[in-house]
């Protein structure tokens, strides 16, 4: 069973490697406005990198619902650990 602080190291790493940087730090309270550079252009691509990171698919309706990392956190909780 994966543990949110262990999803929370993945998706740092995720969005570190996707954004070529090392100063992303995540917290279930960020929103693509704490995130340089996560606009509407990248946040498609950030979701794919996530979606493979995790070995998961979200809905579209899941994603759109997404007001912060919290609510990502708690979506990638449920489908890997059903």
């Amino acid at each position: 069973m994966i543990t949110d602080t262990e999803i929370v190291e993945r998706l740092n790493q995720t969005f570190n490697n996707f954004f070529k940087t090392t100063t992303i730090a995540l917290s279930p309270a960020s929103t693509t406005a704490d995130v340089p550079r996560w606009d509407s252009m990248n946040h498609v691509q950030i979701m794919i990198k996530v979606e493979e990171a995790f070995g998961i698919r979200f809905k579209h309706a899941e994603i759109a619902a997404f007001e912060n990392v919290g609510d990502m956190i708690a979506a990638i909780h449920r489908k890997v650990n059903p």
